[in-house]
């Protein structure tokens, strides 16, 4: 860039970690990125892995895109697009007039006894959105363990009613960004998006509990 020039812009000084995260190809990334942790097979296919966010709630930089700096498989879609299956997209379509029904049925639920019966179940759907194979995000499955083990009388009703339009509103938000996964397209996309999504339904369902305390 012209070493004889003073006013080109350099970062010869600088020593920080540049020539780690220049060599996106080895997937050398700054600590701090924000993006998809896992594994790949040697044909590329994605075998999972889980969202590494150390600075919360802070949104994927476009230049970090998982689409853009992580391994995919060449395909018809291009090299940037790992196309989902034939049984994924079987599965988004099942499992989102589940989540439809689910919602429904918690959205009528009136009494304390019927929140505390169906909001666990709109959660554990959720889940199953993102994983058909009976994982359970982490921080889900305890927000799911605190419901189920909750009385229906830990609260009252107006309580129990607030808590209940919150994981309405927060399930019916996962509903819409299936479509979006569908749109897309792609494996690696929808497995980034969906682990954040119910790290977020997760958060609604803990807050929503707090209303229950007196």
């Amino acid at each position: 860039m012209g070493d004889g020039d003073d006013h080109t812009p350099s970062n010869a000084d600088y020593h920080g970690g540049a020539d780690e995260r220049q060599s996106v190809p080895d997937l050398q990334l700054p600590a701090d990125y924000y993006g998809l942790e896992g594994t790949w097979d040697e044909h590329g296919h994605w075998k999972g892995g889980t969202v590494h966010n150390p600075l919360h709630d802070v949104p994927i930089p476009g230049s970090l895109d998982p689409s853009q700096v992580l391994p995919h498989h060449d395909g018809p879609h291009g090299p940037n697009l790992m196309a989902l299956t034939h049984d994924q997209v079987a599965h988004l379509h099942t499992a989102k007039s589940q989540l439809s029904e689910a919602v429904m049925l918690l959205s009528g639920s009136s009494t304390p006894a019927e929140v505390v019966q169906n909001l666990p179940t709109v959660i554990t759907i959720a889940n199953s959105v993102v994983h058909a194979d009976g994982h359970w995000e982490d921080h889900l499955a305890a927000s799911a363990h605190t419901w189920i083990g909750t009385g229906e009388d830990a609260g009252t009703e107006a309580q129990f009613h607030q808590a209940r339009d919150e994981v309405v509103q927060g399930a019916w938000h996962l509903f819409g960004e299936i479509d979006q996964w569908l749109h897309q397209n792609d494996q690696i996309m929808m497995s980034t998006q969906g682990s954040m999504a119910l790290q977020h339904l997760a958060g609604i369902a803990d807050q929503a509990h707090t209303h229950l305390h007196h």
